[in-house]
């Protein structure tokens, strides 16, 4: 059996030392993907004030509704909604219902998008100066009932 000869032995060690300097450099990679929020404000006659956060990993113009819903307790209701996100002005409809047991809230939301899309959304209640007092945050994908339970009594 014939032995490589030390020019084939230095280039066999020289590919290796590259190829091992090679797993060492670093890399960079480019993703690209967009998302798009909402985050419609509802004051409630208690005092309580909620932001309904959607964050969809799409563009807006795929997204076709979204349906927020705020169970609360019992003899509550909604003093004032504002939606801040204008991109999905027409796109978006909210419905407060007072069936809750006291200091209980559920919030529901659903996406509704032209293909299946990741959808992260969050439910936080804050006090009438803006300090957040308790959230929920929950991942799904579009056309899931993305819900949340708070208990909370301040």
């Amino acid at each position: 059996m014939d032995r490589p000869s030390p020019r084939m032995c230095l280039i066999a060690i020289s590919l290796a030392s590259a190829l091992a300097a090679a797993s060492w450099a670093p890399r960079s990679a480019f993703a690209s993907f967009s998302t798009c929020r909402t985050d419609p404000e509802v004051y409630l006659s208690n005092g309580k004030v909620f932001s309904l956060s959607v964050v969809i990993y799409g563009t807006a113009s795929s997204v076709k509704h979204i349906v927020y819903s705020l169970h609360g307790p019992t003899g509550t209701s909604v003093t004032k909604l504002v939606y801040t996100g204008a991109s999905f002005a027409g796109k978006e409809s909210f419905a407060y219902v007072a069936d809750d047991s006291p200091y209980t809230y559920t919030s529901h939301i659903v996406v509704t998008t032209v293909s299946r899309t990741r959808v992260r959304g969050a439910t936080t209640v804050t006090n009438a100066s803006g300090t957040a007092q308790s959230s929920a945050t929950f991942f799904g994908y579009s056309d899931q009932d993305l819900g949340a339970r708070i208990y909370f009594k301040a």
